[in-house]
């Protein structure tokens, strides 16, 4: 076997899971045409297998006379050895083949990780980013049925050998990481009820039926949706099961005691009081025990929360112990078809108040005004508590912070969006690290920082920066695969790198983890918007508007993003008008939107606006052609649907912008 070229240090990394993705040297590679691009995939398929020219030249040129299309493989491989190294190919006799030792792909990794023992297969989870060449453009039979019988190879053994791991994870009590493989399984294959009887048995041996049984309503739905079907009866005897199980008096949930999160600083000690009902009603007494049940069970979503019910912290509680943390009590009234909530939340250290609300609504039916009330109580209280910690902070030396306080004053700095701020909040995340190293945040913060730099501040250092973001987001699932802020940051990363199936796949864990977070929900918005979801991203801004009444001004141009996409331009202008002035692309939108109505004058006033912050912001007064712009404005709205990218460009265009 003869080599040919010499280029030893260059490795490449092929990614074919998902959409086409080509590196050499940490840079992207783009192949000068689509046959180049296939033959570059066959070959990366089986990396050291030896394909005929024949072979090759009938797959991807059945049309042509076999002179011809020996002359097209010829022009083809020199394509791909200018582009990638001239060692990466190897020839023997009448066969091509790539050099396994030369480059990495994923796919051929893939079927490493899948040979394991089950329990070592979860790094597929972060390797399958979708089918086999997903949104590759049509090429001639027989190489588009080549990749038809590939995909459904693939795909059909990753979710059987996942669903193993599943398994043996589960079996070893690993609860949480067979729950993220699970949740994993039912994005990628809708319809297999055999995972979703596995997330709802899951969900069942950690005290959380409630969850289980909305797993099973998510699996009816999809089935119908998708098949026409019905749960098969194997599902229903499960449903049955825990249905029994949640009416029967409950198991005790695996409380924390007290005494063992009082002092740890990430997680505040929540006591939650049984609600007073008042008799008007029967149902109000109902009503109330099922408030505080579903408050806890919602309440434990939030990662910062220690939550125990008043009953568990008596049973743990010593005599002489000082009281810690804070208690939820309230009352509920049911009358004239309508339900009345108040709440109130006390320091149990000094008797003080923090907080105090009150809700009404209709009382239609019991679990509406259930999930409503709910809803209401767990999104206020979550949001005071970090902001009574984060005042409680701020008064306080840095070297004294406790790890859950360093999380907040370093995103309290990434919130003030410039380098010097994205510095001091890396200090106080590795602050966190310091005192807790498996603190998931921690790593979250961090890759935040750098997000920031990558997407917005350092774009002379874009590439190293998408790095490090990814990297730390990454180690922060890992750590933390069950907190939804760790997996949309995760998710939000991977849409940045145009790998929109994965992202999807992560937004969708993170809002199924906890739909109770509005700046969660407003961050997944963003995401379905840019993956090009806009009546979802537009459902998402109106549930954490709802959540968060008083919200802070990063939501309005959130907002806009899923009404733009949405093509409710005048609804996007108003959320943008109300953005803080200093966002770079949001007077782009704006610009695009006048454009769009016609109204120029508007436009190329936004536009100069635009122009001026990108000055000061992103090349920091260095001279730059208008087009670079352009070009930046694109970069970090990373659009996965070309007709969303296609009408966004128009209005710029149509503001003055140049287009790439």
């Amino acid at each position: 076997m003869a080599r040919e070229g010499t280029d030893s240090d260059t490795v490449a990394r092929i990614r074919l899971l998902g959409r086409l993705a080509i590196e050499r040297g940490g840079e992207p590679v783009q192949l000068p045409t689509r046959k180049a691009e296939a033959l570059l995939a066959v070959l990366a398929l089986r990396p050291g297998v030896a394909f005929t020219r024949e072979w090759l030249v009938a797959l991807l040129w059945p049309d042509v006379g076999e002179a011809q299309g020996r002359t097209s493989l010829r022009q083809a491989v020199a394509h791909l050895r200018r582009a990638l190294g001239t060692d990466l190919f190897a020839s023997s006799g009448d066969s091509l083949h790539l050099e396994p030792g030369r480059a990495w792909v994923d796919a051929a990794e893939l079927e490493r990780v899948l040979a394991r023992p089950p329990i070592d297969r979860e790094p597929a989870l972060e390797l399958f980013r979708g089918p086999l060449l997903d949104g590759f453009p049509a090429i001639e039979d027989p190489f588009t049925t080549f990749v038809a019988d590939e995909r459904l190879r693939i795909g059909q053994r990753v979710v059987d050998r996942v669903e193993e791991c599943l398994a043996a994870l589960s079996a070893e009590g690993k609860l949480d990481r067979a729950l993220a493989a699970g949740t994993w399984l039912v994005g990628i294959e809708p319809t297999r009820e055999s995972a979703h009887r596995a997330v709802m048995q899951l969900y069942l041996e950690q005290g959380e039926a409630a969850l289980a049984l909305r797993q099973y309503e998510r699996c009816r739905e999809l089935l119908d949706r998708h098949l026409g079907l019905r749960p098969s009866p194997e599902t229903e005897r499960l449903r049955q099961s825990i249905t029994a199980r949640s009416s029967s008096p409950p198991r005790a949930r695996p409380e924390v005691a007290p005494e063992s999160v009082s002092g740890s600083g990430a997680r505040t000690l929540l006591v939650v009081e049984p609600f007073e009902p008042h008799a008007e009603d029967p149902s109000a007494t109902l009503l109330a025990r099922g408030l505080v049940e579903d408050l806890i069970t919602e309440l434990s979503r939030f990662r910062q929360l220690a939550v125990v019910s008043a009953a568990a912290e008596r049973a743990h509680a010593a005599e002489a112990r000082p009281r810690t943390g804070l208690a939820l009590s309230g009352s509920l009234r049911v009358a004239g078809g309508r339900a009345r909530l108040t709440a109130s939340l006390v320091d149990r250290r000094t008797g003080l108040t923090l907080w105090a609300e009150r809700w009404e609504t209709r009382h239609d039916d019991f679990f509406g005004v259930l999930d409503r009330l709910t809803r209401n109580v767990v999104a206020a209280l979550a949001l005071r508590i970090d902001e009574a910690r984060l005042s409680s902070a701020r008064s306080r030396p840095r070297e004294r912070l406790e790890v859950y306080e360093c999380w907040l004053r370093g995103l309290e700095c990434l919130r003030r969006g410039t380098l010097e701020s994205d510095e001091e909040a890396r200090g106080y995340f590795e602050q966190a690290l310091a005192l807790d190293p498996t603190f998931a945040r921690a790593y979250t913060g961090i890759s935040l920082s750098h997000f920031n730099d990558w997407s917005c501040q350092a774009w002379e250092r874009f590439h190293e920066r998408e790095r490090l973001a990814f990297e730390y987001a990454r180690r922060a699932v890992e750590l933390d695969a069950g907190d939804h802020v760790t997996q949309c940051i995760l998710a939000k990363i991977y849409i940045y790198r145009r790998e929109f199936a994965l992202g999807e796949r992560h937004l969708e864990q993170a809002v199924a983890l906890n739909a109770n977070d509005a700046d969660i929900l407003m961050h997944a918005a963003v995401g379905f918007a840019h993956l090009g979801h806009a009546d979802r991203a537009g459902a998402l801004t109106d549930a954490a508007l709802e959540l968060n009444s008083c919200p802070p001004d990063w939501y309005y141009p959130f907002a806009a993003l899923a009404r733009f996409f949405a093509r409710r331009l005048d609804e996007a202008e108003r959320l943008l008008l109300r953005a803080p002035d200093g966002l770079v692309d949001a007077r782009a939108y704006l610009a695009a939107i006048c454009a769009l109505r016609g109204d120029r004058a508007a436009a190329r006033e936004h536009l100069a606006r635009f122009f001026d912050h990108f000055r000061t912001k992103i090349v920091r007064e260095q001279p730059f052609a208008p087009v670079e712009a352009t070009r930046w404005v694109l970069q970090v709205n990373p659009l996965a649907v070309e007709s969303d990218r296609a009408f966004f460009l128009e209005g710029l265009t149509r503001a003055g912008l140049e287009p790439p």
